[in-house]
């Protein structure tokens, strides 16, 4: 097992050990993040000892059997309440299977019966069906009773044709969405996969049960937002809520929130901010997971900043903060990216050249999110009067044009706009005149990608603004 997987395993499962001694030091540096690879691990426990990669070695193996072996019994890190009930529901399977395997036979049925209660009262299907199965397989032999047979056999064909769909329903969505996120494909590509998904299995079961209704659905937007169709997209997350309510009218608007989420986004794609406001408000008001909240309040900011509300904008960031640590490091680099774009637009300070550093996960992303941080930092670097900066960057923006915009009109179009500015020698009157026919481009593409957090047409007003100052003026001299 290599260091990372090593590292995972440590991170999830607390247990004591003697302090001192090796193990201890491996495991609580682990945890710590003090190791980033082996040969750091290694130096740190035994310096230049004879013999100590053998040690480092055997201590590993041992720590991982270690770990291993009190998986079902140590304190389990979880970071909520349902994951911690698909823990306790797999512990119970799994020492319910390891006593009848031994035979054991009447604690592991009594707790195989327990795992089957509790596994479909929390609607992990996956586990119920093997409970299901592994009882009425035990009744049918061992237990040799016909009426527990029959009832179990009959609890084992209804869950394996629900899980036959779940399973496929799953497949589907990760396929639709890996080529979604991942753009693997075009939009009408994968409109294509998801319409063919959805035909496939829309079964009278789906729309029953809401875990599977919530996949279906899932489904159905990506294939929507693939192709840009907001309107669309809105009305399919309002007919979602409404199938769920319907398939149990007391689920939790936990459930729910994820389609508030893209709701709201697509009233933003749409430039219908208050509606977008409304939702997000709405749905703030509810009992939202922390994740969740971040991701609205996210979206709530950048409604506020295409509306230029940057009172409205710097409150909902500074409240947004206080939540931050801990949360997934996607999350982190949205608020970062969003905050350089605030600061361009509020003429607030930030430390461009540090963005990518503090970006280091989009900053990989050459086709998607790389673009926004690029924008952003020439346009910080602008507003600073940086002309030089400014010049050298656009050479290189110009470049990533030809290579990763020819999907992205209006990111083209913008790029194409910035490159006005020294061709214009960053005089207001020849740059509006050099980019009016790269205006208009953009203003006729009304397809918004996910990158564009600000509509470039409002970040272009604010750059011919910049022009007229005398402070920039003197610096472009």
């Amino acid at each position: 097992m290599n260091l990372i997987s090593l590292k995972e395993l440590c991170d999830f499962v607390e247990i004591p050990f003697e302090k001192g001694s090796y193990e201890y030091k491996l495991y609580s540096g682990l945890r710590h993040d003090k190791f980033r690879h082996d040969k750091e691990a290694k130096k740190q426990l035994y310096g230049n000892r004879k013999h100590g990669a053998n040690y480092y070695s055997q201590i590993k193996t041992k720590l991982k059997a270690k770990l291993v072996n009190s998986f079902y019994y140590a304190k389990i890190t979880v970071q909520n309440k349902a994951q911690e009930q698909y823990h306790q529901a797999h512990k119970l399977f799994c020492i319910a299977e390891e006593l009848m395997s031994r035979r054991k036979i009447n604690a592991g049925a009594s707790l195989m019966k327990e795992s089957l209660k509790v596994s479909r009262s929390l609607g992990i299907t996956s586990i119920a069906t093997l409970s299901a199965q592994r009882l009425a397989f035990f009744y049918g032999t061992l237990g040799n009773n016909p009426k527990a047979f029959l009832k179990y056999k009959k609890i084992f064909s209804n869950l394996s044709e629900r899980a036959r769909i779940e399973n496929e329903l799953r497949l589907a969505y990760v396929e639709t969405s890996s080529f979604f996120n991942n753009r693997w494909g075009g939009g009408e590509e994968i409109s294509e996969i998801a319409n063919r998904h959805l035909t496939q299995l829309s079964h009278p079961l789906v729309f029953e049960d809401v875990k599977l209704c919530q996949i279906y659905y899932n489904i159905k937007v990506i294939g929507l937002q693939a192709q840009s169709k907001w309107e669309q997209v809105v009305d399919t997350c309002n007919e979602a809520i409404k199938a769920i309510i319907k398939a149990n009218p007391k689920t939790p608007f936990q459930i729910l929130a994820t389609f508030k989420i893209m709701a709201a986004s697509s009233y933003i794609q749409l430039q219908k901010y208050p509606d977008a406001d409304e939702t997000i408000t709405n749905a703030l008001f509810q009992d939202v997971n922390v994740i969740n909240r971040q991701v609205l309040n996210f979206y709530f900011l950048i409604s506020k900043l295409n509306q230029l509300d940057l009172i409205s904008a710097r409150s909902i960031y500074d409240k947004a903060q206080r939540s931050l640590q801990g949360m997934p490091e996607k999350i982190i680099e949205n608020w970062r990216i969003a905050w350089a774009f605030y600061a361009f637009l509020a003429s607030e300070p930030v430390k461009v050249g540090k963005l990518m550093n503090e970006v280091p996960l989009y900053s990989k992303d050459k086709e998607g999110s790389n673009f926004a941080i690029l924008i952003a930092q020439l346009l910080n670097y602008l507003k600073e009067g940086k002309k030089g900066v400014v010049i050298d960057k656009m050479d290189s923006l110009n470049r990533y044009k030809r290579r990763y915009l020819k999907k992205d009109p209006r990111g083209a179009a913008f790029v194409a706009l910035l490159s006005c500015l020294s061709k214009g020698n960053f005089n207001r009157e020849k740059v509006e005149m050099l980019s009016a026919p790269h205006l208009e481009k953009l203003k006729a593409e009304h397809s918004i990608s996910d990158i564009e957090l600000v509509r470039y047409e409002l970040l272009w007003e604010k750059v011919l603004e910049l022009l007229d100052q005398k402070r920039l003026s003197c610096c472009f001299l």
